[in-house]
């Protein structure tokens, strides 16, 4: 999936889940999107995300949640409603390199993260920028 303006949708702007794997999403532009602007989700291992924008969504920039070996490369995450990423359910063995993850999330209650990973182990968080 690559080179797409992906916005304005009523729930998630890119939606990977069910055992979808290996997967490409790169140099798309994802943003006002009503949740987040990429979820992959529910065993959906082996998924790169890179080089695109995702800005503006209502909840978070990129959720990957119980799903395995996924690489985050050069991506600018920026003034989501939640985290910038959020990795969560044993989302085992991933990269997160080299993004920009910039003022995101903030409510009343609860501060969100740039960055948040929840229950997954063996990854590796190398050269990002997070304000």
């Amino acid at each position: 999936l690559s080179q797409n303006r992906v916005a304005w949708n009523y729930d998630f702007g890119i939606n990977v889940i069910i055992n979808s794997q290996n997967n490409t999403i790169i140099d798309n532009e994802i943003t006002h999107n009503q949740g987040d602007g990429i979820s992959i989700a529910s065993t959906s291992p082996n998924n790169v995300v890179r080089r695109n924008t995702l800005s503006d969504n209502q909840e978070y920039g990129l959720s990957i949640t119980g799903s395995s070996n996924c690489d985050i490369l050069d991506n600018t995450i920026t003034h989501n409603g939640y985290d910038g990423i959020r990795l969560s359910s044993h989302s085992d063995w991933f990269n997160i390199s080299k993004n920009t993850i910039s003022s995101n999330g903030w409510d009343e209650i609860v501060p969100w993260d740039g960055l948040q990973c929840r229950n997954s182990e063996n990854g590796t968080i190398w050269s990002n920028t997070i304000s």
